[in-house]
C-alpha cells in the first residue's frame, strides 16, 4: 500500500468521482461532506488508524461524499482490488469492517435524530460554509425558512451499506430508503445471564446494529436478577419483565432484549419486552415466556430470524415509523420463513416451538401494521404449529401460545366479520383462562375474561347468538372482580365500555328500557376515566356508546329528551376522530349522528301531533 500526504484543505477525492480505492488514516484527520441543496453537510470524520472511503468499492458506485484534510493528512491507500480479496479471504477482517461501519452509521443516525428533535444543534445549519478544524463536528441538518429541517437531506436515499451488501441482508419490500426524520428505534440489550464474560451480548448488538434506522446499545445487568433465579420459571419471566418495562420508562427506549445462554452453552436465548404505548393489548406483542433460541455466536444464517424477529417486536411511535415497519417486515420476514419450511435438525422439541411462537408473532405484528396482506393469516398457522410442538412438560408456554394465537384471531375475525375466527378466538381464550391462576396472575387473568366477552359480544353481533352474549356478561363480570375504578382505572374503564355495548344490544332485542337505562349509566361511567385530552380515540369512542345507548333508548321509550344528548356524543366523536385522522370511525360515528337527527325530527313530529291531539280534545 501506497502513502498519499494532503494538507489542511486539500481534496482527497470528490462526491461523484469513480470509487477505486479505500483509504486509512496514518495521521490528521479527515472530514467527509455530502453535498445538498441547502450546502455541504457533514456525514462524519476519519481519524487515525480509521478505514473510509469503503462505501463504492463492493458495486463500483460513485463516491457519496467528499473528503476533505482537516490540517495535515496521511492516509494509505488501499485499491479496490486488493480490498475485496482481503474481504472475502478473511472473515475477522470482514467483521472489523462490518463493526467499523455499523458504528460510524449509528453515530451519523444519532447525530441526526439528535438534531432534528432538539438536541444539540452544532452550530449553524445550512450556512454553506465547511466546518474548520477545532469545530463541532455535530451533524448540521439544513433547515427552511420556517426552522424545520429540509427534507430533501433527511429523506435522500441511501445506498446499501458495505456490510449489507456484504452480508446479503438489504432486504426490503420497498427498497429501504431512508423515510425521512423518523425517530430511530431504541433498543437496550441486558447482559445474558450464564455469560460471565459477557461475550454474547456485543455479538448480538453487532447483528442488530446492521438494521437501518435502529440505535442498539447495551444496558443494565442481567435479567432475571439473582435473587429471582429461585422462583418458577414463570415468575422468573414476569419479574424480569417488569425490570425491563422500568428501563424502557426510564431511558424513553423501544425495546429490551434479556435473557440466558442454556445449561450447555450452545444456545442463547433472547426473551423480548417491548414498550407498551397503550393499555390495549395487540396482536404481536412478545411474552416473557417466549424466547428466540440461537445458535452461541450464531452466524448470518440465522441473522435474518433474529433481526425480523426483533424488528416486528417493537410498537411503533407514531405514523411514519409505523410505516417504516410495514415497508421493510415483510421482505424480512420472507427471507427467514426457511426456518418454518425447514426446521433446522439438532434442536431440542422446546426449541423449535419456541422459534415457530417468534416467528408466528412477528408474521401477526406485521399483518397489524398491513392488514389483507394474508400475514395475520399466515402468522395464525404458525403458532398452530408452535402448540404442537410445544413438549407436554411445557404446559406454562402451551396455555401463553393460546393466548397468543386467540389474540390473532380475534384480530382476523373482527376485521373479516368471519364468525369462524370468532369462535377459535374464545376457544383459545379459554383454554388460556383454564391455565391462568388469578392468585398467581390476576391482572392477565381479568384481561383474558375482559378478551373472551369482547369476542362473545362481536359473536352475537355477527351470528345473533343469545348464549355467547350471556357468556359475555359473565365474562366481563369475573374481570370487574379484578378491575375495580380504585386500583385498574383504565381496565376498569374498558370493561365499562364493553359491558355497555352488550347492554345496548340486549335493551335493544328485548326492548327493556331498565337495561337500557344501565347501558347509558356504564357509557358514563367509562367517560369518568376516558379523557379527550390523554386518550381522545377511546374517549370517542364512548362518547359513540353513550350516544347510540340514548338513541336506542329514545327509540324504545318514543320520547325524544335523549336525543339531544344523544346528537352532541355522536358530534364530539365525529370532531375528534376526524381530528385525529381516524376516518373509517369518524364515518361510523357521521352515520350515527344522521340516524340520531332523524329520529329526532320524527319524535318531535309526534309529539307535536300528540300535543295537538290533546289540545283540540
Amino acid at each position: 500500500m501506497k502513502t498519499r500526504k494532503f494538507k489542511d484543505g486539500e481534496i482527497i477525492y470528490a462526491e461523484g468521482d469513480r470509487s477505486d480505492s479505500a483509504y486509512i488514516v496514518q495521521s490528521g484527520r479527515v472530514d467527509l461532506y455530502h453535498d445538498s441543496r441547502a450546502g455541504p453537510v457533514l456525514m462524519g470524520t476519519a481519524t487515525r488508524d480509521e478505514l473510509f472511503g469503503e462505501l463504492g468499492l463492493l458495486d463500483n458506485s460513485p463516491r457519496t461524499a467528499t473528503a476533505y484534510a482537516s490540517g495535515d493528512v496521511a492516509v494509505k491507500v488501499i485499491p479496490r482490488r486488493e480490498f475485496l480479496r482481503r474481504i472475502e479471504d478473511d472473515p475477522a477482517t470482514a467483521m472489523k469492517v462490518m463493526s467499523k461501519l455499523a458504528q460510524r452509521l449509528r453515530e451519523t443516525d444519532d447525530r441526526a435524530a439528535i438534531s432534528y428533535w432538539g438536541g444539540d444543534e452544532g452550530g449553524s445549519a445550512g450556512s454553506g460554509r465547511r466546518r474548520r478544524s477545532g469545530e463541532t463536528t455535530n451533524l448540521p441538518v439544513p433547515v427552511d425558512a420556517y426552522g424545520l429541517p429540509e427534507l430533501s437531506v433527511l429523506a435522500e436515499p441511501r445506498r446499501p451499506t458495505l456490510l449489507a451488501r456484504l452480508f446479503g441482508r438489504w432486504r426490503s419490500s420497498s427498497g429501504e430508503k431512508r423515510d425521512g426524520a423518523v425517530r430511530p428505534f431504541e433498543v437496550l440489550v441486558a447482559p445474558f445471564a450464564n455469560d460471565p464474560e459477557d461475550t454474547q451480548r456485543p455479538h448480538l448488538i453487532a447483528w442488530l446494529e446492521q438494521l437501518e434506522g435502529f440505535s442498539v446499545r447495551a444496558h443494565g445487568t442481567p435479567l432475571p436478577a439473582e435473587a429471582d433465579l429461585l422462583l418458577m420459571p414463570g415468575e422468573q419471566a414476569r419479574r424480569a419483565n417488569a425490570s425491563a418495562q422500568r428501563w424502557l420508562a426510564e431511558e424513553r427506549a423501544d425495546l429490551v432484549l434479556w435473557g440466558a445462554v442454556d445449561g450447555e452453552g450452545r444456545m442463547d436465548r433472547i426473551h423480548m419486552t417491548a414498550a407498551s404505548l397503550s393499555e390495549e393489548e395487540r396482536a404481536g406483542r412478545p411474552h416473557p415466556l417466549l424466547w428466540l433460541p440461537v445458535p452461541c455466536y450464531f452466524d448470518e444464517s440465522w441473522a435474518a430470524l433474529v433481526q425480523s424477529v426483533v424488528m416486528a417486536a417493537i410498537e411503533p411511535r407514531g405514523e411514519a415509523q409505523a410505516q417504516t415497519l410495514a415497508a421493510r417486515l415483510p421482505g424480512w420476514l420472507e427471507a427467514a420463513r426457511v426456518f418454518i419450511d425447514t426446521p433446522v435438525d439438532g434442536l431440542y422439541q422446546i426449541e423449535t416451538a419456541q422459534i415457530f411462537a417468534c416467528y408466528g408473532i412477528a408474521c401477526a405484528a406485521a399483518g397489524t401494521l398491513s392488514p389483507g396482506t394474508g400475514l395475520q393469516e399466515y402468522g395464525a398457522d404458525v403458532l398452530r404449529a408452535a402448540i404442537e410442538w410445544t413438549p407436554q412438560e411445557d404446559a406454562e408456554v402451551w396455555y401463553c401460545l393460546q393466548r397468543q394465537l386467540a389474540l390473532v384471531y380475534q384480530a382476523v375475525g373482527e376485521r373479516t366479520g368471519n364468525a369462524e375466527y370468532l369462535h377459535a378466538a374464545a376457544e383459545g381464550f379459554r383454554n388460556a383462562i383454564y391455565g391462568t391462576e388469578r392468585s398467581v396472575a390476576p391482572v392477565e387473568w381479568a384481561g383474558l375474561h375482559n378478551r373472551l366477552g369482547t369476542v362473545l359480544f362481536r359473536l352475537d353481533m355477527t351470528e345473533g347468538n343469545v348464549d355467547a352474549l350471556r357468556e359475555a356478561v359473565g365474562a366481563f363480570q369475573h374481570a370487574l372482580t379484578v378491575f375495580t375504578r380504585g386500583n385498574f382505572p383504565w381496565h376498569w374503564a374498558d370493561v365499562m365500555h364493553n359491558v355497555s355495548q352488550v347492554l345496548q344490544v340486549y335493551g335493544d332485542q328485548h326492548k327493556n328500557q331498565e337495561v337500557l337505562e344501565r347501558a347509558v349509566g356504564t357509557s358514563r361511567n367509562a367517560l369518568t376515566v376516558r379523557d379527550p385530552s390523554t386518550t381522545p380515540i377511546l374517549w370517542a369512542a364512548s362518547r359513540n356508546s353513550l350516544g347510540t345507548a340514548l338513541f336506542l333508548l329514545a327509540k324504545h321509550t318514543r320520547d325524544p329528551k335523549p336525543l339531544d344528548q344523544a346528537v352532541a356524543c355522536f358530534t364530539d366523536a365525529v370532531e375528534v376522530y376526524r381530528g385525529h385522522g381516524a376516518g373509517m370511525l369518524a364515518r361510523v360515528a357521521e352515520k350515527n349522528l344522521g340516524r340520531a337527527e332523524g329520529l329526532l325530527r320524527r319524535l318531535g313530529g309526534e309529539v307535536a301531533a300528540r300535543e295537538a291531539t290533546d289540545g283540540s280534545g
